[in-house]
């Protein structure tokens, strides 16, 4: 038992940096325990501990970890702070198996439905999903005329069964439903999307489990990434971060290693799952809604992440989603590389020209002086500091020597 604890304490100080506590990435700034002014709080990123060298020092000397954080800040004790942190990095200490068996039998019951509703093959067939794809994603269909073989009190339980106006009702019906994984291999959330056009305009395209009914705080469809799991893995170096399951279903049958966010909004959440990656390329649907304000939140990712080399891929896809444009000239042809060798070189080509987010900041932000603040933290913690400082000093026509001044004052950092 006592190595199981050891195991999720490393599981969680390898998933939560103190950066992310201390929602910085300076090693400077000012005591929050002590209402300190001056920088006497010194962030260890690369020991993922802190210190305080003011006040603090005589009641709590020495390096301090996480933990000692939240239990400061939150006013709990260390099992307490185990449970906040162990839910922030999206882990269960204790796993309610009973739940990952009732989502576990519902979803069989639905993939099962799949393989009798020849309307929901046909679909996922011309989007280029073939059988073995359906089977690896154990994808499912939920009928409007037919129920999970499991009680109304375990469908109510876990959020497939929900209150309505005229009693409770099913939460998918005439739905696709995509299991989605934790990183531990347990379903966390369902995803049901439409396959035909909504009967009124209030009908959404996609539902997910209510956030209520999911185990684990955070675990809303929008906290999740479809792949997950992918990211347990120690080998898996470079990433492509997607938006919705077909773009990232497509990216697996084109033999890329691909997660994908449900909602393009809060990315900076999921910093913690890639502590095993180097590169992250983000391929978001090329339409407004994705890329307003896409280069706050790859700024905010980055900042949590800082380790990591973030690129913006650039889709040129005629304005139309990842999967869309894989199956235009090939409706109703299985995915696979062999298959659409062109369209994969394509994207191959798209990410390969993507600029490091760094450098595209200086392009988009180097012009307005209201954004210089979150780019000089930018530049601070990029693997290349001294490029680009005379990349931004030779935009704005400025001395390096004055933009790692000015770095400094923004930073918190001497030198």
């Amino acid at each position: 038992m006592e190595s199981v604890w050891k195991d999720l304490r490393e599981d969680i100080e390898s998933s939560v940096s103190i950066g992310m506590l201390a929602r910085t990435s300076r090693t400077r700034i000012p005591c929050p325990f002590h209402n300190s002014v001056a920088p006497d709080l010194q962030i260890l990123h690369h020991e993922n501990k802190w210190r305080c060298w003011g006040k603090c020092a005589a009641t709590h000397p020495g390096k301090r970890s996480i933990f000692d954080w939240v239990m400061l800040e939150q006013g709990v004790d260390f099992s307490g702070a185990f449970k906040i942190l162990a839910e922030e990095a999206g882990i269960s200490i204790m796993p309610n198996q009973e739940r990952v068996r009732i989502l576990s039998e519902a979803q069989d019951f639905y993939y099962t439905e799949l393989q009798n509703h020849d309307k929901a093959k046909q679909y996922l067939a011309r989007r280029g999903f073939g059988e073995q794809l359906i089977f690896q994603r154990r994808l499912g269909f939920a009928s409007a005329d037919s129920m999970p073989t499991l009680s109304i009190r375990d469908l109510d339980r876990v959020g497939l069964m929900v209150p309505g106006m005229y009693g409770p009702y099913l939460q998918f019906q005439d739905r696709l439903v995509y299991p989605v994984y934790d990183m531990r291999y347990n379903i966390v959330q369902m995803q049901g999307r439409l396959i035909a056009p909504a009967k009124n305009e209030t009908t959404p395209k996609y539902k997910a489990l209510p956030e209520e009914k999911v185990e684990l705080r955070g675990r809303s469809i929008y906290q999740c990434l479809a792949g997950e799991e992918l990211l347990k893995r120690t080998d898996v170096e470079d990433i492509v971060l997607c938006e919705g399951w077909p773009d990232r279903e497509t990216l697996f049958a084109w033999g890329f290693n691909s997660v994908s966010l449900f909602g393009n909004k809060g990315m900076a959440k999921h910093a913690h799952k890639f502590k095993h990656v180097k590169r992250i390329h983000v391929v978001l649907d090329p339409d407004e809604a994705s890329q307003n304000f896409i280069l706050n939140e790859l700024f905010a990712l980055q900042c949590r992440a800082p380790q990591i080399e973030i690129r913006n891929v650039k889709l040129d896809t005629d304005g139309t989603d990842l999967n869309d444009w894989a199956i235009s000239g090939n409706v109703g042809k299985e995915l696979n590389r062999f298959n659409q060798r062109e369209k994969v070189e394509q994207f191959q080509n798209m990410l390969d020209s993507s600029k490091p987010l760094v450098e595209e900041l200086i392009d988009v932000w180097g012009n307005n002086r209201s954004y210089w603040q979150m780019l000089l933290s930018a530049i601070s913690i990029s693997n290349d500091v001294d490029k680009y400082v005379h990349a931004f000093a030779r935009m704005v026509n400025e001395t390096p020597a004055t933009i790692r001044f000015a770095m400094s004052m923004v930073t918190g950092d001497e030198g």
